[in-house]
């Protein structure tokens, strides 16, 4: 399964300024919705152009998956591409052997001989398009080898952008983020 990406935003009564300028408690929950609502728009749209930052030819795929919603005191980020999170966090190096947990399916050989297999893998290879299958006895040799990556960090760098050229002045005060991921 495939590991969820989500980023929660949280605003804290911390500017006692403004307490004391919204002491009705109507007013304060109202105004703390508001900018809570353009704090999560601005830090979605600022994680969205750094992501788009990174891709020399974007395909628009993970730039158009970003959404956000409030949710009482919290202003949820999050990217419907199950990718977006190994992006973010990085890959270390490691066999791949979740390829063979896929279904073995029957399989015919020249339309007549049946075998079962796992389903073919699509790879791009000299720029062309090839399917291999996975086996035991390829990972046993030391193929389906994923060489890992490093974090691109497009997340936490969006949020450091907003936070230092973007965010309102008027709510900079009132503002404590923190990165909340699940599965």
């Amino acid at each position: 399964m495939a590991k969820a990406f989500s980023l929660g935003i949280r605003l804290t009564e911390s500017s006692q300024r403004t307490l004391t300028a919204l002491s009705k408690p109507s007013v304060w929950a109202a105004y703390k919705q508001s900018v809570l609502e353009k704090v999560t728009l601005g830090a979605k749209s600022a994680i969205q152009s750094q992501a788009s930052k990174l891709w020399k030819k974007p395909t628009g795929a993970l730039d158009n998956s970003w959404f956000s919603r409030v949710e009482g005191d919290k202003g949820i980020i999050w990217n419907s591409k199950s990718y977006a999170y190994w992006l973010n966090y990085g890959v270390r190096p490691h066999s791949m052997t979740y390829l063979l947990n896929s279904d073995v399916k029957t399989y015919l050989a020249w339309g007549q001989y049946p075998y079962q297999a796992h389903p073919a893998i699509p790879l791009q290879i000299s720029g062309n398009l090839a399917f291999r299958r996975p086996t035991a006895e390829a990972l046993r040799a030391g193929k389906w080898y994923h060489p890992g990556f490093p974090p691109y960090s497009f997340v936490e760098n969006g949020l450091e952008y907003y936070k230092t050229n973007l965010m309102p002045n008027d709510v900079s005060g009132l503002l404590i983020s923190s990165i909340e991921t699940g599965g």
